[in-house]
């Protein structure tokens, strides 16, 4: 049965373009849909959307050290890591001398080597914290990645098949006054996938203030380091010619076709020598285009791109 939405997307669309499209999903799966023509065929899944990518490219991108080897290879700015293999230190002791041995600089976060959509990300504000948030993954042999926090808004660019199909801003999640309630009232509201416990203990005391303390009007208190999609600069089309220039060589130098890169842009959009990139991804999502962003027409339209670009158009 189909149950991702993207899946189910590329089947209402494949049918609509005069394509096959078959559910071939096994059970206890999100799905998978063999679409085809009487030339083509191919078959998309949670694992990968797209019809064209090479199966060593999401092996590439899923492990965020190493494409920030090959980026750094390439002349790209990456955001400055420091990555951990547990299983070349021998010890805890050792581990411990590592971490110790660091020059981290506060606050700073961990995440999983390989792509979880955000979930694994620790915020920290000192070396015990990253001692006791890290013991766990020493010992159960799981690589990480040490990074500075950038406070910079994120952007990302997704390009499928060649083709740029959005750019949008990513904010750090947050809550505004409105001069009565304390933020602890405003928190209540806030979901939870938007409060980080560690990162609003820390907001406090960076803004001396308390749960108690009311915010005036208009006034932000972020919530959560793992930034957050917007509207604020979204584009479907009309696209910076800088951003897509710098994007299209992106995807020649890892030698794919479909790639969505998460960056900053500290001098503008219009600077690319200046942006620093977070990580790529080989197997995007774009729904969220419709749910989050507002604009139901480009996530249709990039769902009958992904087939046309494939199978052709009638």
């Amino acid at each position: 049965m189909i149950t991702h939405p993207h899946l189910e997307s590329l089947y209402h669309t494949a049918k609509k373009l005069g394509l096959t499209a078959t559910d071939v999903s096994p059970k206890k799966n999100f799905g998978k849909v063999l679409i085809q023509n009487k030339a083509k065929m191919y078959v998309a899944s949670g694992a990968s959307f797209f019809p064209d990518i090479q199966r060593w490219v999401p092996k590439l991108m899923n492990d965020k050290a190493l494409t920030q080897k090959v980026l750094e290879n390439k002349g790209y700015n990456v955001v400055k890591t420091e990555a951990i293999n547990p299983t070349l230190i021998s010890s805890e002791k050792k581990y411990t001398e590592k971490i110790k041995s660091l020059s981290v600089p506060y606050p700073a976060i961990i995440k999983p080597n390989g792509g979880l959509q955000g979930r694994g990300i620790v915020f920290l504000t000192n070396q015990a914290e990253l001692l006791r948030a890290t013991k766990s993954l020493y010992k159960n042999n799981k690589k990480f990645l040490i990074q500075p926090v950038i406070w910079d808004d994120e952007y990302r660019i997704t390009l499928i098949a060649n083709k740029p199909v959005m750019v949008h801003k990513k904010k750090l999640p947050s809550i505004t006054g409105d001069g009565q309630k304390t933020i602890e009232k405003l928190l209540q509201k806030q979901p939870k996938t938007l409060k980080g416990e560690n990162f609003i203990k820390w907001n406090l005391e960076q803004h001396k203030v308390s749960l108690d303390t009311v915010l005036n009007k208009g006034e932000q208190f972020e919530t959560h380091i793992i930034k957050k999609r917007t509207p604020e600069y979204y584009k479907a089309s009309g696209f910076p010619k800088e951003v897509v220039s710098w994007g299209k060589k992106l995807l020649k130098d890892v030698s794919t076709t479909t790639v969505a890169i998460d960056f900053v842009a500290p001098d503008g959009l219009h600077k690319p020598e200046t942006f620093i990139i977070f990580e790529i991804n080989a197997n995007p999502a774009w729904r969220y285009v419709f749910t989050e962003l507002g604009d139901k027409e480009t996530f249709e339209k990039i769902s009958e791109h992904i087939l046309t670009s494939y199978f052709g158009k009638k």
